[in-house]
């Protein structure tokens, strides 16, 4: 938090007495607020965060307009609420990729049953296409409350159910009615594992689904190339101010997130497929590895990754850089690890691996 609360009034009082300072507070929504963000700088605890949130909320419902109360909530908010929830909606190739899966799949009187609620706009694509009902589950409570705000404000409260459960605490019979026809997600971060897909789709299709159910994403590949960027150099230690601090290098990451457009980037190598994972079989997903030869066609410093979804067999979305498409996805940036480059016609091996939930890329050297 950028400063202290400014709440003298409460501050001399001992930190076990939050619900009844918030109770003083109830009808004065600036107090409210401050109370809310001093109960939050001073106690990280589940029962503290979930009362601050109530407060928050309330405080907003009595003065939605308050400039003062609606910065307090967003900055308190924010700090449980990944930024990317707010971009990655607005990337129109993904929306339009995903809504034409979605019109592909459903036909009147199917279930639906979306992982990662988020805004909820996947769950009211479902339910503008034709769908009877939508169940979308959400694992963080705030993000829960202000879907099913959303989806109300939209007109779909009649066929979209937000759940505020993590999927593995879903069971038919008490959250869905009967398995779902159709499963979409959008679970997928710029290593395309890093937000569990592998292991909530592994979980949800044989227990949640028909046996003929239609998964949305259908698969999804991780691709790599060979890559300049300009920015290299600095990704890494070397002599500052006379002094040789390369002995850092070690604890600083091994990969850097760039936008897909940066204009220091550029690929250096055809590009090539180094996983991929059909989400419509359910899996299982083993960990594994791979090797592959890349042949750099201009100077390279690194392997750039990015990833290849198909929404359904004839929908796909990639965020490769250099295109000039944009993506609310990033690319993955691997530096050599010994610093240095290869020229045109040379060969480089990539190695990889991945887990359930992660993904490594290494080179041997330039």
């Amino acid at each position: 938090m950028a400063h202290p609360l400014d709440a003298p009034d409460t501050a001399h009082r001992p930190a076990e007495n939050w619900e009844s300072r918030l109770a003083e507070a109830a009808g004065d929504p600036v107090r409210l607020a401050r109370t809310a963000e001093q109960m939050a700088l001073a106690d990280d605890s589940a029962k503290a965060r979930e009362l601050a949130a109530e407060a928050l909320t309330r405080a907003l419902q009595l003065a939605p307009h308050e400039p003062e109360v609606v910065t307090i909530a967003s900055e308190l908010f924010s700090e449980s609420v990944p930024a990317w929830h707010g971009t990655i909606v607005t990337d129109r190739a993904r929306n339009q990729a995903y809504d034409a899966a979605l019109q592909n799949a459903i036909e009147p009187g199917m279930r639906v049953l979306e992982v990662g609620t988020g805004t909820g706009i996947l769950a009211m694509m479902a339910a503008r296409a034709g769908a009877a009902e939508v169940v979308t589950c959400e694992a963080n409570p705030l993000i829960a409350a202000r879907a099913r705000l959303i989806v109300a404000q939209n007109g779909y409260a009649d066929r979209v159910r937000v759940i505020a459960k993590h999927s593995d605490d879903l069971r038919l019979g008490v959250d869905l009615s009967e398995p779902a026809d159709v499963f979409v997600s959008e679970i997928i971060s710029g290593s395309l594992l890093n937000e569990a897909v592998l292991p909530v789709v592994q979980d949800v299709v044989p227990r949640l689904m028909k046996p003929d159910g239609i998964v949305i994403p259908f698969r999804g590949a991780i691709r790599v190339a060979l890559a300049w960027y300009e920015g290299a150099p600095s990704m890494r230690l070397g002599t500052i101010e006379g002094f040789d601090l390369s002995g850092f290098n070690p604890l600083l990451a091994p990969h850097y997130s760039l936008q897909v457009e940066d204009a220091l980037l550029r690929k250096s190598s055809a590009a090539a497929e180094l996983f991929a994972f059909t989400f419509q079989s359910g899996g299982p997903y083993p960990d594994n590895r791979a090797s592959l030869t890349l042949r750099a066609t201009a100077r390279a410093n690194g392997v750039v990754q990015w990833i290849r979804i198909r929404t359904d067999r004839e929908t796909y979305y990639e965020n490769e850089p250099g295109t000039g498409e944009g993506s609310s996805w990033c690319a993955e940036f691997h530096p050599f690890l010994d610093g240095g480059a290869v020229e045109p016609g040379q060969d480089v091996v990539v190695h990889a691996s991945h887990s359930q939930t992660a993904l490594r890329i290494w080179t041997a050297g330039a």
